[in-house]
């Protein structure tokens, strides 16, 4: 069976929020693989975990607002063990 972990984030900036991307970092080529992008608040993701490395992973969300800024936050998750997280809300772009 697989297992999930519900990724939560609540963005708001002085302009509208454009979309929030969810990404891993693959630490093997050094890349962030995104997995999900929301557009619309509440921001949100259901991930199945089989779709990280055996291991610990850092997976991040980053903002995007309407003005071109940017910002993020970020967890790890370990696959192949208990997750180590099963809610993630961060507050981004204040």
């Amino acid at each position: 069976t697989n297992e999930e972990v519900f990724l939560g984030v609540e963005a708001t900036g002085n302009r509208s929020v454009t979309v929030v991307q969810f990404s891993w970092l693959d630490e093997t080529t050094n890349t962030w693989q995104t997995f999900a992008e929301d557009t619309a608040a509440p921001y949100q993701h259901l991930l199945d975990i089989s779709i990280l490395p055996v291991g610990c992973t850092k997976v991040d969300a980053m903002a995007f607002d309407a003005a071109g800024n940017a910002s993020s936050e970020y967890i790890w998750i370990c696959a192949g063990a208990e997750p180590s997280w099963k809610t993630f809300v961060p507050t981004i772009l204040r």
